[in-house]
Formats: structure tokens, C-alpha cells, sequence
């Protein structure tokens, strides 16, 4: 009698614990929605990152693309770097240019941690043989190309649909480590709508069923 009562409440557990899962995602889509909806901004990002100004890289002690320190190119490019890392359901890139593999690996991991990742780049990095649009494609990550005389001159990042990375910089490691650049990271529900929809627009119009 007591194993019967046992078995029973362990099926009835390991049935309604995906379910419990499933409402606990769910009530949070719905939550985040609301929240974008009455331009709440739950997160609070909201940083400007100036690259190549005052680079104090010879003075911090760091590793290789390792660095807490935001007086650090290598620092803010880490601290960019990781809301891509931590991303959970989705992440939109709109680039430019695409050459820098400590970029490039990032989206590529995240796709491989089950991220839905898109790419929109300019149709000049297929001839580019440091490119890594060719890389993104064998990996199994959409990318789509605008084919005209106008460049697809973007560079932005919409991660998670809660978090806009928009700036000057293209992601080479001279945009990086070189230029003088900036880097916009934002959570305002309003900035991160607009530009979801860009994205989305230029998605659809870069179909090629279109």
C-alpha cells in the first residue's frame, strides 16, 4: 500500500513539475511582454562605451579577452561580450563587417546552447576571406544578405528581446582594439522594440522568397 502511494506521488510529480515549468515560462513571456508594453524598463542597462579614447590596456591585469576593468578596451569589450553569453531564447546581430573571431564565437556558442541566433550582414563579407558569414552558414545559422549598390551599413545586437548593443563599431578587432568607437548597451523597452522591428522588416524584405 505505502509503495503504491509512493509510485503514485512520484508520477504525479515528474508529471506536473513540466508543467509547472511550462506556466513559469510562460507567465514570464507574458510578464516581459507587459513590461515592454508599458515601456517599463526592469533591467536598467544603460551604459555608453567609448573605445580607443582613454585605453589603459597596458595597466590591467588581464588574460586574454578576460577583464572586469570597464577603463580596459579588453574590459568593455568583455563586458559587451557577455550579455551575448548569457542569452537564453534569442539573439539578432545586424553587422556590417564580421572578421573578428572573439565576436564570431559568441554567436556561434550561443546557437549551440539551443539560442535562436539570426544574422543580417552586408553581401561584401562574402568576398572577404576572413569573413565568418561562411562559418555562421555550416553551423547551421540563418544569414541574410542584402544584394544591391547600398550597404547594410547596421551594427547592432538584439539580445533576448530585452537588451540593444548599438554603436560604431564593427565587429573586426580593429572596431575593437584600434578605432575610436562607441557602444551603446540599453535595456528601454521602447529603444529595444524599434529596433526589433527594424531587424524584422529588414528580415522579411531579405527572404529569399522575396
Amino acid at each position: 500500500m505505502q509503495k503504491n502511494i509512493i509510485c503514485s506521488s512520484a508520477a504525479t510529480v515528474l508529471f506536473l513539475y513540466p508543467v509547472h515549468l511550462y506556466f513559469q515560462n510562460f507567465l514570464k513571456k507574458k510578464k516581459r511582454e507587459l513590461e515592454r508594453e508599458l515601456g517599463i524598463d526592469v533591467l536598467k542597462v544603460n551604459r555608453c562605451l567609448g573605445f580607443g579614447i582613454e585605453n589603459k590596456n597596458n595597466h590591467c591585469n588581464h588574460t586574454e579577452f578576460s577583464c572586469n576593468n570597464l577603463s580596459c578596451d579588453i574590459g568593455k569589450l568583455c563586458y559587451v561580450l557577455n550579455f551575448v553569453k548569457r542569452s537564453k531564447e534569442c539573439v539578432d546581430v545586424c553587422i556590417y563587417y564580421l572578421t573578428a573571431k572573439v565576436f564570431a564565437n559568441v554567436f556561434i556558442e550561443a546557437h549551440r546552447r539551443g539560442v535562436r541566433v539570426r544574422v543580417i550582414a552586408d553581401d561584401s563579407n562574402l568576398e572577404m576571406t576572413n569573413s565568418w558569414i561562411s562559418v555562421f552558414l555550416r553551423e547551421g545559422i540563418p544569414v541574410r544578405q542584402k544584394i544591391s549598390h547600398n550597404l547594410m551599413h547596421h551594427k547592432f545586437i538584439v539580445v533576448d528581446e530585452t537588451i540593444l548593443i548599438n554603436g560604431s563599431m564593427n565587429f573586426t578587432l580593429a572596431g575593437a582594439f584600434k578605432n575610436i568607437e562607441s557602444v551603446l548597451i540599453s535595456s528601454q523597452p521602447i529603444l529595444v522594440q524599434q529596433f526589433m522591428n527594424c531587424f524584422q522588416s529588414m528580415w522579411t524584405v531579405l527572404s529569399p522568397n522575396n
